[in-house]
């Protein structure tokens, strides 16, 4: 119940109100595989470091963490 509220909710929230990234603090950014801000908030992060590390042992599957990253890709 509690990661529902730290995870779910303000997840489900972030969702709604994604966009694409372009710019990351006021500079243009490469961004190939089309990060929203959502992708990159850190609930949906802290998110896909647990999915990767349950995947990765318990399946064996590479995760692609150029489309579901583990850190912020934009953050110098």
């Amino acid at each position: 119940m509690e990661y529902l509220f730290s995870h779910g909710l303000p997840s489900l929230f972030s969702a709604s109100k994604s966009k694409l990234i372009t710019e990351w603090d006021g500079e243009p950014v490469y961004n190939p595989y089309s990060l929203t801000t959502h992708d990159v908030n850190w609930m949906e992060i802290d998110a896909n470091k647990k999915a990767k590390n349950y995947f990765e042992d318990k399946y064996g599957i590479n995760w692609n963490t150029n489309k579901y990253p583990i850190e912020n890709p934009f953050e110098k």
